[in-house]
């Protein structure tokens, strides 16, 4: 197995490892729906059953293309969205459902390869490679949302870093970002070592 943090692990019931604050931005029955499949096997199952109300049987169903294990973490993870009937209405894997499952694929980049990536997204590798390196503007402005980027930056990282935003400003004084960057920089540089000696740098 790769080296995947503690709380992105499947748990005794097998549920897939998605990301928590990543689940949280999604609505209620689509997190739910991600929560007990992954996102490589709820884009297959919405794919057929989205916009659908839905019945999810207590036992095994062949319509729903499900084994007993996922079939069991749905009932589980969609009980308090059922009527009486056992329904629930089904999205459909819009574009949200999109731009969350490419930050979690970024996300697990540096401890999964690429070809793990294909198999539980059900991409080819062009397409895992293409949403690791690629980023629209409407993913950019999602992924800051997600994330803060925190980086962990030794003593030398620090000030060759430091050096190339101070020659950027130095060329042209209006440029904003790389002022920001060195603002940022000189932040870190005042911060208390950790016991490794890395200081945290946010670059958002």
């Amino acid at each position: 197995m790769p080296n995947t943090p503690a709380h992105q692990q499947p748990d005794q019931y097998g549920f897939p490892p998605v990301d928590d604050d990543l689940l949280r931005t999604m609505p209620p029955v689509l997190r739910a729906v991600i929560k007990a499949l992954g996102f490589g096997r709820a884009y297959e199952f919405l794919s057929l059953h989205g916009g659908i109300n839905q019945n999810i049987p207590k036992h095994q169903s062949t319509a729903l293309g499900l084994a007993n294990d996922e079939l069991a973490r749905l009932r589980m993870t969609l009980e308090p969205h059922m009527d009486a009937n056992g329904r629930v209405w089904m999205p459909k894997p819009d574009k949200l459902f999109i731009l969350t499952r490419n930050a979690q694929i970024r996300r697990e980049a540096a401890s999964h390869s690429i070809t793990e990536q294909t198999r539980t997204y059900k991409l080819s590798n062009r397409q895992i490679m293409n949403i690791r390196a690629d980023l629209t503007k409407d993913e950019r402005m999602g992924e800051q949302a997600f994330a803060r980027r925190a980086l962990q930056l030794n003593p030398a990282e620090l000030r060759a870093l430091k050096a190339l935003a101070e020659e950027k400003v130095a060329a042209d004084h209006s440029n904003v970002i790389y002022l920001r960057i060195l603002g940022k920089l000189n932040k870190a540089a005042v911060q208390p070592k950790e016991q490794s000696g890395l200081v945290q740098f946010d670059l958002f």
